[in-house]
């Protein structure tokens, strides 16, 4: 086969795999969307924020929100749309690894892999949240991707790729530092890989990526280094060895439980294995094992060392990007054979049966039977329109802003037909694309959840709320982390003003 057939083919294996991988990720973004009222708290996040392209935002490098910008540009808001986002960013990771797989093991085994990665439940039904976790996933593959094949041919043009790539992954959540040290730290161990034209492309890299993540730097220095102080802030410090022991074994369970999947499968392989009775499979060189084991583990192990140096809690949401290569750990490790690769690849199908059945429909069924309230059965249409009709009862021009707590104003925005600005917690500084002069001109809806020690306290929204022109209250059939519905029902207090506009013709949003 001359290099031009093998690059088409290739191409169309690429082709096929991204093919697959969509119509995966559409198929559980659609069974776990059904089942939701109201997005999760960091889907609504990023509905709130994807309002206005921002250099950066107070918490987060920017990335996922210009991402979920375009989306909301394209399809419009929507509780479905956070969903689909997630699901193809893990699906897209999982397309790019199979072709860093196929590299190693084959097409054959490495579209195995990636069906056994697909069992982590990060990867598909614990994928409910479009957030920095979720959207880092596919820049991280594709660092990772690029590295190796750069490694491997050392092209610029593939040095240059891992380095842009990297200055991405950068831009959506600092913790891609640990997979991309978890790169060098392969170079620093495998000999054959280093050499002169590395150390170039190396330098190639790192100058992209930096060229990439600069402009993030200044906006770091002009804002008070906000997201690193928020960094710090949500990981609480840790006195003593048994505070840190209890604190690694909760992240521990935390992990085990969305490996289960994973781990069930992968022992069956192993014990279907048992005895002489095949051939194994061919293994990968020692270079290709070292770079799987490395950058496969380093990633993990660098989440525990920094909490550990740190002595700060280490959160069970930091496991989410550590998981990527598991697949191709399991595979290397048994030596899977060739001959073998449906027979697997038909029992990872079931389990993914088995799983979306459970979570798409009899764990909805099941909260629905019980009365079980939470987020996800929030009634946040009959919300929206609530909040819709008062602006219309007492303002002609359009609604423009509402001011409300995140996962509020995500769910309001989430039904609105166009882009919504939020005053997220009533605070400027928590959204930029809103001024204190902008609520003057447009008017807005205030919101604000009263239910009985539901909610933290919102001083900001109140201060809002006392400046409102009109006030009321609304009550909806729901009540947060109520758990079992009461016989007699639960509802849930939403108060409510209407700063009517001062100078609608000045309004800008």
């Amino acid at each position: 086969m001359t290099g031009r057939n093998t690059h088409q083919v290739q191409l169309a294996g690429v082709a096929v795999a991204l093919a697959f991988a969509f119509a995966y990720a559409c198929w559980w973004a659609a069974g776990l969307a059904h089942g939701y009222g109201a997005p999760p708290l960091d889907s609504a996040e990023q509905l709130v924020w994807s309002y206005s392209l921002e250099a950066s935002y107070w918490k987060h490098p920017p990335l996922p929100s210009w991402i979920m910008h375009g989306l909301t540009q394209v399809f419009g808001p929507s509780v479905a749309l956070p969903f689909f986002a997630a699901e193809i960013s893990a699906a897209l990771a999982l397309a790019l690894l199979w072709r860093l797989g196929a590299e190693i093991f084959g097409p054959g085994r490495s579209l195995l892999a990636a069906a056994l990665t697909a069992l982590v439940g990060y990867h598909s039904w614990q994928a409910e949240s479009y957030n920095h976790n979720s959207a880092l996933l596919p820049f991280q593959a594709a660092v990772t991707l690029f590295f190796y094949l750069a490694v491997r041919r050392g092209y610029w043009h593939l040095w240059l790729l891992t380095g842009v790539c990297a200055g991405l992954a950068m831009l959506v959540k600092y913790a891609a530092l640990f997979p991309l040290c978890g790169l060098l730290i392969y170079l620093a161990l495998d000999r054959q890989a280093r050499n002169r034209r590395t150390a170039s492309g190396l330098a190639l890299a790192a100058a992209a990526a930096a060229s990439v993540f600069a402009p993030h730097v200044v906006w770091l220095q002009l804002h008070d280094y906000s997201t690193l102080h928020y960094a710090s802030s949500v990981a609480q410090p840790l006195s003593g060895f048994r505070a840190w022991a209890a604190n690694l074994g909760e992240f521990g369970e935390a992990q085990l439980l969305t490996l289960m999947p994973l781990l069930m499968v992968v022992a069956w392989m192993a014990w279907s294995l048992r005895g002489p009775a095949r051939e194994a499979g061919a293994v990968a060189s020692a270079s290709d094992r070292r770079f799987l084991w490395t950058a496969g583990l380093a990633p993990l192990l660098l989440v525990v060392l920094s909490g550990t140096v740190a002595r700060c809690e280490i959160l069970p949401r930091w496991g989410y990007n550590v998981f990527l290569l598991a697949g191709w750990l399991a595979l290397d490790a048994l030596r899977w054979p060739a001959d073998r690769i449906v027979p697997a690849l038909r029992v990872c199908v079931g389990f993914n049966l088995v799983l979306w059945t459970a979570m798409a429909i009899l764990v909805p069924e099941l909260k629905e039977a019980i009365g079980w309230q939470g987020r996800s059965n929030f009634p946040g249409r009959e919300l929206a329109t609530l909040v819709q009709e008062t602006w219309s009862g007492h303002a002609r021009q359009p609604l423009r802003i509402v001011i409300s707590d995140t996962w509020l104003g995500g769910t309001i925005a989430a039904y609105r037909p166009l882009p919504l600005a939020v005053l997220a917690d009533g605070d400027p500084a928590r959204a930029a694309w809103v001024s204190e002069a902008d609520v003057r001109a447009c008017g807005a809806v205030v919101v604000l959840d009263r239910t009985g020690g539901s909610s933290l306290p919102q001083p900001t929204v109140s201060r809002w709320l006392v400046l409102s022109d009109v006030h009321g209250e609304w009550q909806l059939p729901w009540a947060p982390s109520r758990g079992l519905r009461h016989p007699w029902g639960l509802t849930t207090r939403i108060a409510w003003g209407v700063i009517e506009p001062r100078d609608p013709g000045d309004c800008r949003l």
